[in-house]
């Protein structure tokens, strides 16, 4: 599959979620990472999507796959960001 197209996919997940089109948001980073696995900022952008749709494991899954640690820095568990206070996930 040609990778050039996922950023332009990733594009219209974003105005999808600007426009409050959930499921159509979902479905463009889907589509860019079908292109590009390692395409890290439609990884990021699904897993905003999940945690807006209260579909907090999945939200986890996908930023954490977008922001795996280098080697350089320390990881932080995902949960304990701002984002998923009061979700009801354990913090740690």
């Amino acid at each position: 599959m040609d990778t050039e197209y996922a950023p332009a996919y990733a594009r219209l997940g974003a105005i999808a979620f600007q426009k409050g089109e959930l499921v159509e948001a979902r479905n463009h980073p889907r589509r860019a990472i079908e292109m590009d696995p390692d395409f890290t900022t439609a990884h990021y952008q699904l897993g905003w999507i999940y945690r807006q749709s209260g579909q907090f494991q999945q939200a986890i899954q996908s930023i954490e796959r977008c922001c795996a640690p280098s080697d350089q820095i320390p990881p932080q568990p995902v949960v304990r960001w701002p984002c998923f206070t009061g979700t009801g996930l354990p913090l740690g």
